[in-house]
C-alpha cells in the first residue's frame, strides 16, 4: 500500500445561508471517501472527512474555512506526511467565480464577503503542490452556472491545474449544473464517479463512462440529462496512467492493449512501451505484452547491424574479461551443443546443418586459470563456404574454455578471446549495408579490444532458470535459447549470475560483441561471403548471395550448437535469436569509443 493521503469534504448546512442548503453533499463525501479506503489502497487514518451538516458541527473537521486551511497547512504538509505518492481532494458543495479567481463556498461563507471567507482553489492547488512527486487529483462536485458575464466555477482551475501537473475532474461542464438524485440519495456524478472507478481508472476511459453513465441517471431520476463530467490532465496521463494504480482492473488493461497496438501504429513506439510496461506491471507472465516490448525492443534500443542481432552478458576477471551472451526473442536463428537434457519440440519442415567434427575436450591447460576457473582446451572443426553456399573449406581449430557451474550440472561455458584491432561495421558497397553501420563519412571504425571471454552459446532456458528461477520462454526446451528476455531483464541476469558466482558479469560492448561475432574474417558472415541452411536458422526463403533457398521457413528457435561454429568457437552467431549488448543506440559510428568501450546513456 503506498502513501496515500486524502482529503474529502461535504457540505449540506451552510450556517449563514439556507437558502443554499444541499441534500446529499455529505453522503457524496462519505460514498468517495470509504471508496478510497475500502478499494483504492488508503489508509483509513490517512483519510480525512470534513462533513458539513448538523451532526458535525462540534467537530475539529467541520468545513469551516479557518479549519480546512488548518487541515491543508499543517495535517497535509510535506514535512509531516513524507514522501506521498497520491493525494486526493474531493468537494461536494458550493462553488463561484469571483474576480478572475475560483472559490469554494465554506460552512460559515458570507456571500456579502466571499474572499474573506470562501477558500480560492488556486491556493488549495498551491499547498497541494509542495508534494512534488505526488500524484495529485482534483475532484469538485459542483454546479457551474453561468453568471452574468463572469464564469462559472472550473475555468481558473483547470487552467492553474494544469500548470501545476493536477488532475482536476469535474462534475459537468461550463453553464450546466450538478443534480441530487433521491432515489439514490446521492449526487449523480459521485455516485457514478465511485461506481466508474471500479470499472476504469484511466482518465479518458473514465471520463467516458462518465458522460453515459451521469445521463442516464439524471434520466431515472427525473432530472435534465444535460451534465457532462469532465476530467483534465496531462495529455499523456489521459491515455496512460491510471489515477488509483492500486484498483486498476481487467477493462484497464484491455485499455492499454489497445492504446499500445495504436501507439504503434502511430509510429510512437515510446508511447506503446510504455502502455505494454504498464500491462507487464499487473500481469508479469502476459505473453501478448513480453513479445511486444521484445519487437519493440528490438527495434529502437540496440543498433540493429548485421553483427549485433543478438544479446550478451560480460564478466570482468581482474586482468582479464569474460563474457557470456543472454537471448532476447525469437527472430532470425541457429544453436549448439550444450550438457543439458532436451525437451525441444520437432521442426515441421526439414533441415540439415553442415557436418562438422563434434568439440572435443582434452585436459585442463597445466595450472592456467581465469578467475579461479580452469582453463580447459577444445579442439573443433569451422568451415568457409562461396557464394553458392558450398562448403569450400575445413579447418581444425582449438580454443581454451572456463566452465562456471551454476548447479544440476548446468555448465555456462565461456571461450577465451585474444584482443586485437578490427574494422568495424560494413562498407558501403556490401549488400545490407545500413548507414548506422558507418561513421557518417561512410567510413569503418577501427576499434582495438582488450582480451576477454565469451559465452561459447546463447544462454540457454536451463542455464537461465537455474540462475533466475523462471523461464520466460514460449517455445520451451532446456537447450533452447532462452526468449523473451528484454535488456533490463538481461542486465538483471548479469546482477544475478554476479551474486551467485561471485564473479562480476556485464553486458558487452558492441565492439566486444562484433570482434567475437567476425572472429578475424573481413566478410559480410563469419562463414564467408553468405549463409545457408546448413550454417544458420534464419529466413532461408531468401538468399543473400547465390545460395540455394527453401520454400518455407522452419518457424522456431533451434538448440544452441546444431549449427557450425565460428573460428573463435562460438555457436549461433548468425540467426535464431537476437542478443542485447551495453551500448545505446547511435545513428552512426561518429564519437563513440576506439578502445572497444561501450557507449552509455541515460536513456534506454
Amino acid at each position: 500500500m503506498g502513501n496515500n493521503w486524502a482529503i474529502v469534504i461535504g457540505i449540506n448546512h451552510y450556517e449563514h445561508h439556507p437558502e443554499y442548503r444541499l441534500n446529499y453533499a455529505v453522503r457524496d463525501a462519505e460514498l468517495m471517501g470509504n471508496f478510497l479506503c475500502d478499494f483504492a489502497g488508503f489508509s483509513r487514518d490517512q483519510v480525512i472527512f470534513c462533513l458539513g451538516d448538523e451532526h458535525h458541527r462540534s467537530d475539529q473537521t467541520y468545513p469551516t474555512r479557518a479549519n480546512l486551511l488548518k487541515h491543508l497547512h499543517r495535517n497535509l504538509a510535506p514535512e509531516k506526511l513524507g514522501n506521498v505518492d497520491r493525494l486526493w481532494v474531493f468537494f461536494s458543495g458550493h462553488g463561484i467565480n469571483a474576480d478572475g479567481r475560483d472559490w469554494l463556498i465554506t460552512s460559515d461563507c458570507l456571500a456579502e464577503d466571499t474572499q474573506e471567507f470562501a477558500l480560492p482553489t488556486d491556493k488549495i492547488i498551491k499547498i497541494l503542490r509542495q508534494h512534488r512527486k505526488a500524484e495529485i487529483v482534483l475532484v469538485l462536485d459542483a454546479c457551474r452556472p453561468k453568471q452574468g458575464k463572469s464564469i462559472s466555477i472550473g475555468e481558473q482551475t483547470v487552467a492553474v491545474a494544469k500548470k501545476q501537473r493536477v488532475t482536476t475532474i469535474s462534475s459537468c461542464d461550463y453553464g450546466q449544473s450538478s443534480y441530487e438524485l433521491n432515489f439514490i440519495q446521492q449526487g449523480s456524478f459521485t455516485y457514478a464517479l465511485v461506481e466508474g472507478l471500479q470499472i476504469y481508472t484511466l482518465p479518458n476511459q473514465l471520463a467516458s463512462y462518465l458522460r453515459r453513465r451521469v445521463p442516464e441517471l439524471n434520466r431515472t431520476g427525473g432530472k435534465p440529462d444535460r451534465q457532462t463530467p469532465i476530467i483534465q490532465s496531462e495529455i499523456d496521463r489521459e491515455v496512460y496512467q491510471s489515477l488509483l494504480p492500486e484498483c486498476v482492473t481487467e477493462e484497464d488493461i484491455n485499455a492499454w492493449r489497445e492504446l499500445a497496438h495504436q501507439a504503434k501504429r502511430d509510429k510512437n513506439p515510446a508511447l506503446s512501451r510504455g502502455l505494454w510496461k504498464q500491462v507487464i506491471e499487473r500481469l508479469p507472465d502476459d505473453e501478448e505484452a513480453k513479445l511486444a516490448l521484445v519487437e519493440l525492443d528490438s527495434e529502437n534500443k540496440i543498433p540493429r547491424r548485421p553483427f549485433l542481432k543478438w544479446l550478451a552478458l560480460f564478466l570482468a576477471l581482474p586482468g582479464v574479461v569474460l563474457l557470456t551472451r543472454l537471448i532476447r526473442s525469437q527472430s532470425e536463428t541457429v544453436p549448439s551443443t550444450n550438457p543439458v537434457p532436451s525437451s525441444t519440440p520437432q521442426p515441421d519442415v526439414e533441415f540439415t546443418p553442415v557436418s562438422v567434427s563434434r568439440p572435443e575436450y582434452t585436459q585442463p591447460v597445466g595450472t592456467g586459470t581465469a578467475g579461479g576457473l580452469p582453463l580447459w582446451n577444445v579442439e573443433f572443426q569451422t568451415v568457409t563456404v562461396d557464394e553458392l553456399g558450398n562448403v569450400v573449406k575445413r579447418d581444425f581449430s582449438q580454443s581454451q574454455i572456463v566452465k562456471e557451474n551454476l548447479g544440476d550440472g548446468i555448465f555456462l561455458e565461456m571461450v577465451k578471446i585474444s584482443g586485437g584491432t578490427f574494422e568495424m561495421g560494413s562498407s558501403l558497397e556490401e549488400k545490407g549495408h545500413e548507414t548506422d553501420e558507418v561513421t557518417s563519412q561512410g567510413s569503418l571504425r577501427t576499434v582495438r579490444v582488450s582480451p576477454y571471454f565469451i559465452g561459447k552459446f546463447p544462454v540457454t532456458q536451463a542455464q537461465y532458470k537455474a540462475v533466475m528461477g523462471q523461464n520466460p520462454s514460449l517455445q520451451e526446451g532446456d537447450n533452447l535459447p532462452v526468449l523473451n528476455v528484454d535488456w533490463y531483464k538481461a542486465v538483471a541476469f548479469c546482477e544475478s549470475l554476479s551474486r551467485k558466482t561471485g564473479r562480476t558479469y556485464r553486458l558487452p560492448s558492441e565492439a566486444e560483441w562484433e570482434y567475437a561475432c567476425r572472429a578475424k574474417t573481413t566478410t559480410p558472415f563469419c562463414f564467408g561471403r553468405t549463409l545457408s541452411s546448413g550454417l544458420a536458422n534464419y529466413d532461408w526463403t531468401k538468399a543473400y548471395q547465390s545460395e540455394p533457398k527453401k520454400n518455407r521457413l522452419l518457424g522456431m528457435v533451434t538448440e544452441v550448437g546444431t549449427f557450425p561454429p565460428n573460428a573463435f568457437g562460438l555457436y549461433d552467431v548468425h540467426g535464431n535469436v537476437w542478443e542485447w549488448c551495453a551500448d545505446s543506440y547511435q545513428g552512426n559510428y561518429d564519437g563513440l569509443p576506439k578502445n572497444g568501450e561501450a557507449l552509455v546513456s541515460n536513456q534506454r
